[in-house]
């Protein structure tokens, strides 16, 4: 009698989360096919309390995420920095290759063009349950400043997995220099636009360096959420090509 009364007791528990098991749209036991976006900018360079970077910590998020996935589920890597990652792939094994051959790039990254490859993956996908996985640091400067677009979100399951660290930064925008020709010794003048994301005023070393060689090292105070345009003056010692870049200490 009392087998009865729990089974009972069971069967009703089991009508009323009916209707919620069907609205999850997930199907137990049914065929899984999973989308990694693995953030891999510059700021997934930072050093976190765990001893590593926070690209380290991403990467083994991912592969958890592998692990969870059973025989015959389908994976797929996509990166941030718009480096090519994997195509849906039924074989874990190139997955999980491609995850921890993941490395840091100078790329601010896009958030917006990363999903737009995952959903074109989602969408080729004939499993009945379908996954996007999102792991960054979410840096101000990489937010989309308006809502990105998500067709599948009706037909997957969206996860977003933050890596532990501030959310602001420092970066440096386009480097503005005139077209016309620049003559040895005359003097050059480099612009370079700095934001600082954050909430508070920050004081960052700026540089520019030119044929592989620091020629100008600044310090600069940057007040919070809006542009500042710094300028680089610089005089061409010889004649010829010169290529450099603009680097923040932040």
């Amino acid at each position: 009698l009392l087998l009865l009364r729990t089974l009972a007791l069971l069967f009703i528990i089991l009508a009323l989360a009916r209707p919620l098991l069907h609205r999850s749209g997930f199907s137990l036991g049914a065929r899984t096919d999973a989308v990694i976006i693995l953030d891999d900018s510059l700021s997934m360079g930072r050093k976190i309390s765990t001893g590593g970077s926070a690209l380290d910590l991403a990467r083994a998020k991912a592969l958890e995420i592998l692990d969870t996935l059973r025989e015959g589920d389908g994976a797929a890597l996509v990166l941030t920095s718009g480096r090519e990652g994997l195509a849906l792939t039924r074989r874990r094994q190139d997955v999980r290759a491609a995850i921890e051959a993941a490395f840091l790039t100078a790329a601010s990254g896009s958030f917006a063009s990363a999903v737009a490859q995952a959903e074109h993956a989602l969408g080729s996908s004939s499993s009945p349950n379908r996954e996007l996985f999102l792991i960054s640091d979410f840096q101000k400067a990489q937010i989309p400043a308006a809502p990105v677009p998500f067709r599948q979100a009706g037909a997957a399951r969206v996860y977003a997995l933050p890596i532990e660290g501030p959310t602001d930064n420092v970066s440096a925008g386009p480097v503005d220099l005139s077209p016309r020709p620049k003559s040895v010794n005359h003097l050059v003048t480099v612009p370079v636009t700095l934001v600082n994301h954050g909430d508070a005023e920050r004081g960052v070393d700026v540089s520019l360096s030119v044929n592989g060689e620091t020629v100008r090292k600044d310090f600069v105070s940057l007040p919070p959420g809006r542009p500042l345009r710094h300028v680089f003056e610089y005089v061409p010692t010889r004649a010829g090509v010169c290529a450099g870049y603009v680097k923040v200490e932040d």
